[in-house]
């Protein structure tokens, strides 16, 4: 969903969203370098999951959204 210098940017962005639309617990945050954290959702079992997910977000103007491929598993 998206890239953040801080912690508590990612968070708030994920209240917000949390608050308004989608359940909580499916959104999440990583760290991805020493002031980098990550805004994500999934991963996802099945196409129609992330398609809802999708139409979601994109009320709010998230319309260009990465699927990055988890290599960890």
């Amino acid at each position: 969903i998206g890239n953040f210098s801080s912690k508590e940017s990612a968070q708030g962005l994920r209240s917000i969203l949390e608050k308004d639309y989608l359940q909580k617990g499916v959104l999440k945050i990583s760290k991805t370098s020493n002031n980098k954290f990550r805004l994500f959702t999934g991963p996802y079992s099945s196409i129609n999951t992330l398609k809802n997910d999708y139409f979601q977000l994109n009320k709010y103007g998230f319309s260009n959204l990465d699927i990055v491929k988890n290599d960890k598993n």
